[in-house]
């Protein structure tokens, strides 16, 4: 048998920012995400947002940058013992996009 082999379109990053989700008018809050991609993100801990449940994603960028944070879209794609999956949505507007992609190339750089 094949080991499992990812296929992924974009690579994932280790990221430890907080994350915000506001999902049917509430919000939660996750100490930090696991890794991030210009596809999704995955958050730690257990998570308890049904698969396929849309929301509202905060990505604060830490006490180096008070107040600067990344906004997007996204929906649940998994939850498991790993965590939660995410995935943006497809239709995310070119400024999220840019933001995502900045935040991405500054941690892959470091």
């Amino acid at each position: 048998m094949e080991p499992f082999a990812e296929h992924r379109g974009s690579p994932r990053i280790p990221i430890s920012y907080q994350v915000k989700l506001v999902v049917a008018d509430q919000i939660i809050a996750f100490r930090s995400a696991l890794d991030l991609s210009l596809g999704g993100l995955l958050l730690g801990g257990n998570g308890q947002i049904p698969v396929g449940t849309e929301c509202g994603i905060a990505i604060l960028l830490g006490s180096q940058e008070p107040g600067r944070r990344v906004v997007t879209r996204g929906t649940v794609v998994r939850v498991d013992g790993r965590g939660t999956a995410i995935a943006f949505n497809r239709d995310l507007d070119p400024a999220g996009q840019e933001s995502l992609r900045l935040l991405i190339d500054s941690l892959s750089r470091a």
